[in-house]
């Protein structure tokens, strides 16, 4: 077991799952697609890991959930506690009743949004009496919680994303997820072109994004953010209620960029309230051509325009992205930008930081 901190983002397609490791106890972050649990279960085992101390659901969507419902079923492993956002919670927060007879009426979805593994997935855990809760800013004076040494700063959802969510959860639009798109023309342009194309790129308007769980994570002198697929607006929104702003920054180790790295969830006044030389992006690039080029071409242009040297991390190897990224491969401009690419070894290997 790892004495010190250890966050690895799992290869898990174009989804999310984050296995962290402090001291004695173990984070698991979402669970990737059903059919990539085995690359979580092999890491846990790898790492002699029978004991989950906190499981963390962002959202519902396959690529962050699919997974979830295998790790529950597996004997192999014990799961103590549970943050999900499920609709029977969310009726328990709103009607002070346990209502499942809505949980979960299957419309023309988006193929994305899983509010079926949802169902299975909260059903599953009261067959098993889990005890897990819901999770929101409001729930905790100053959107702070603790868990021995760890403390969680919760940035989003807020009460009322999840009323927003509770409300809609039977007819999501099936076209919202469609309708992001990224503005990349087929012709490469320069970083500076790309990253302002970013203007021009739809915001993301789901409301499963919007009820994202995402915190700041500290440990004694480390701090993490952790920002699931959270709207970016919705995480401005917190960070200035926590008094972060130009002039006082969020200080973290690493930003692990929300939705994948999506130019519909960045933009520079997110960039201009945090200050870290180190960005995480978990995807293999094959939704939505995540991360986006305007994303990444933001991410160093701010940094040279800031004169500090960041980091692009990935939990793939860069070659398996689209072709308009290679413009960042060019050392030229690595080294005219000030940023450097750190990605995985192999598909198979993940992405690694201690600290």
């Amino acid at each position: 077991m790892a004495t010190k901190p250890k966050i690895t983002f799992l290869p898990v397609d174009n989804g999310d799952s984050i296995v962290i490791m402090i001291d004695d106890f173990t984070i698991v972050i979402d669970g990737g697609l059903a059919n990539k649990y085995k690359t979580l279960k092999n890491y846990l085992i790898s790492n002699e890991i029978e004991n989950i101390d906190l499981l963390i659901l962002t959202h519902s969507d396959r690529d962050h959930i699919g997974g979830i419902i295998s790790l529950i079923k597996d004997s192999d492993f014990n799961v103590e506690n549970i943050w999900f956002n499920s609709y029977d919670k969310l009726s328990q927060v709103f009607n002070n009743t346990k209502d499942t007879s809505k949980d979960i009426s299957i419309g023309s979805f988006s193929n994305e949004i899983s509010f079926a593994k949802a169902k299975t997935l909260s059903g599953l855990l009261n067959e098993q009496n889990k005890n897990y809760l819901s999770i929101y800013n409001e729930k905790f004076e100053k959107s702070e919680h603790c868990i021995g040494d760890l403390k969680f700063t919760f940035l989003s959802p807020s009460k009322k994303v999840l009323f927003d969510l509770y409300k809609k959860w039977s007819i999501e639009d099936s076209k919202t997820r469609s309708a992001e798109i990224s503005f990349t023309s087929k012709k490469f342009k320069t970083i500076e072109a790309y990253a302002k194309d970013l203007d021009n790129c739809k915001t993301d308007t789901s409301v499963q994004n919007a009820s994202s769980i995402a915190f700041i994570l500290e440990y004694k002198n480390s701090s993490f953010l952790l920002l699931g697929d959270a709207h970016i607006d919705i995480i401005i929104e917190s960070l200035r209620n926590q008094n972060y702003s130009q002039e006082n920054k969020l200080q973290v180790d690493f930003v692990k960029l929300s939705h994948h790295g999506s130019s519909a969830n960045i933009n520079q006044e997110f960039l201009d309230i945090i200050e870290t030389n180190k960005y995480v992006i978990s995807t293999n690039g094959k939704s939505h051509n995540h991360p986006n080029i305007e994303t990444l071409s933001l991410l160093v242009v701010d940094a040279r325009s800031k004169k500090k040297n960041i980091k692009l991390c990935f939990n793939y190897p860069f070659h398996v992205y689209g072709k308009d990224k290679n413009i960042l491969k060019n050392e030229d401009n690595q080294n005219l930008y000030g940023y450097t690419l750190n990605s995985a070894a192999s598909n198979s290997k993940g992405y690694t930081i201690e600290l």
